[in-house]
């Protein structure tokens, strides 16, 4: 749904800093610390890390960032147990859900590439080698290389996460865009 990409581009045109779990997994990741090799297995399986490490990433990010900046989250709350760690931390917020059908996000998600060197997301029609801000070398990510284990992100997504999603609704600001439109449409 290009919801990575937009986020960019909120952060770029407001200044907004951008709160991503996967981010600093990554950083742990090139550590190839225990911590790491305990998340790599749960990804490996399709399970969600841990609530007790994303509370603890969550805690950090919020006592350093949150209370000078307007943040983007991306990639929680996930499920019920998320969105109450995450209300611990967040009192007030604007959901902004980007609806795409499963047929459309699977044709996305095994045609997009990534930066092996920044892991900038670049969508299929992008056609160069190298990336365009760092020049590192473009690669696709190898858990979207299989079609059956994106199906069961996307069912993960709804079974959980919708759920959630209809829950703010009620609590906060719900924002529904189009996501099937073209990247410019969906950020106007």
């Amino acid at each position: 749904s290009w919801k990575w990409t937009q986020a960019r581009i909120l952060q770029d045109k407001y200044n907004f800093k951008i709160f991503e779990t996967w981010a600093f997994i990554r950083k742990i990741a090139k550590e190839d610390t225990d911590l790491w090799r305990k998340i790599k297995t749960l990804i490996d399986w399709w399970n969600l890390v841990p609530i007790e490490v994303i509370e603890e990433i969550l805690a950090t990010y919020m006592k350093w960032v949150w209370k000078n900046h307007n943040v983007i989250f991306d990639w929680i709350p996930r499920n019920q147990v998320q969105k109450e760690i995450f209300e611990k931390y967040v009192e007030d917020a604007e959901v902004i859900y980007f609806e795409l059908d499963k047929t459309d996000a699977i044709d996305r998600i095994t045609k997009r590439t990534i930066c092996s060197n920044c892991n900038k997301t670049f969508a299929h029609d992008y056609t160069h080698e190298t990336c365009a801000s760092c020049s590192g070398e473009i690669v696709k990510r190898a858990d979207d290389l299989d079609v059956q284990a994106i199906e069961n992100r996307i069912n993960t997504f709804q079974n959980e996460t919708m759920p959630v999603v209809y829950e703010f609704k009620g609590k906060w600001s719900l924002i529904t865009i189009n996501a099937a439109q073209s990247l410019e449409d969906v950020s106007k």
